[in-house]
C-alpha cells in the first residue's frame, strides 16, 4: 500500500512504531499494543487522537526533525498539512493523519536522503 493511500487507525499506527523502533506486538479491540524504549506496554492512537500526534511530533523532534503544521482554510474546503525538516508538505484529513503520514515518510527516507533541519 502506498503511504499516500494509508487511512488513520492501527495499521498506520503500527507503521509509524515499528519506524521508531519501538516493538510493536498486536492489534487489540482495534488499538496497537507496543513496547516503548523504557519496557512499558503503551497502545498509542498516532493517527487518532491529539495526545497521539504530540508522542509523534516529540519524537521526531528528539530525532532532530523540524515541524511545522498548516491549516488552510478558506471558506467552504480546507487543508491541513504537515512537514518535517525540509521534505514536502503532506496534506492528511486531519492534523493528526498528516502528522503521522508525514513522519512516516520522512523516517523512510531519512536513511536514502539524510535530509534532516530544513
Amino acid at each position: 500500500m502506498r503511504i499516500d493511500d494509508m487511512k488513520p487507525g492501527p495499521e498506520m499506527d503500527a507503521e509509524v512504531a515499528k519506524l521508531f523502533g519501538w516493538k510493536y506486538q498486536k492489534i487489540v479491540f482495534g488499538e496497537i499494543v507496543v513496547r516503548l524504549p523504557d519496557g512499558d506496554f503503551s497502545h498509542p492512537r498516532f493517527s487518532t487522537t491529539w495526545e497521539g500526534m504530540r508522542l509523534v511530533v516529540e519524537e521526531m523532534q528528539r530525532r532532530g526533525w523540524d515541524y511545522t503544521l498548516e491549516i488552510i482554510a478558506p471558506r467552504v474546503e480546507h487543508e491541513i498539512r504537515a512537514q518535517f525538516g525540509s521534505l514536502s508538505p503532506v496534506s492528511g484529513e486531519t492534523a493528526t493523519h498528516a502528522t503521522v503520514l508525514a513522519a512516516i515518510k520522512a523516517l523512510q527516507g531519512e536513511d536514502a536522503t539524510n535530509e534532516k533541519n530544513g
